[in-house]
């Protein structure tokens, strides 16, 4: 990181709704400390189940899931999220990355699929998903 402060999202007063899903609640929630400081609305879900509940009684713009959870891991998010918010984009962040997983998110719809090592390099988090 540069360490310059990060510049507001200009919304135009458009709240862009971000569901953080994470049975990591403290990763999940610096996330969303992370987007909400740049002006998106953002909801942690900290496990799948919950994630289910929300997305089934909430409109998001953008999921962002950890794939390997308990009971409800990310490619069940997906398929969730597509059924019942099929404009939302999904974005699947994994330290268990494989090409197994890659393809089936990738005939859901996922609209990235990042992994650990990605994550960090792209966005600067250390350590995490």
């Amino acid at each position: 990181m540069s360490g310059k402060e990060s510049t507001p999202v200009n919304l135009s007063g458009i709240s862009i709704r971000v569901l953080i899903v994470d049975d990591d609640e403290a990763h999940a929630q610096a996330v969303a400390e992370s987007l909400q400081r740049v002006g998106y609305d953002c909801t942690v879900a900290g496990s799948g189940k919950r994630a289910v509940t929300l997305i089934e009684s909430q409109t998001y713009d953008v999921i962002v899931t950890d794939l390997m959870m308990d009971e409800v891991d990310g490619l069940e998010i997906l398929r969730k999220s597509k059924e019942e918010l099929p404009d939302a984009e999904v974005i699947l962040l994994t330290g268990h990355a494989s090409i197994k997983t890659a393809v089936a998110a990738g005939q859901h719809g996922v609209h990235t699929y990042l992994t650990n090592t990605a994550w960090r390099a792209d966005y600067g988090r250390p350590g995490g998903w």
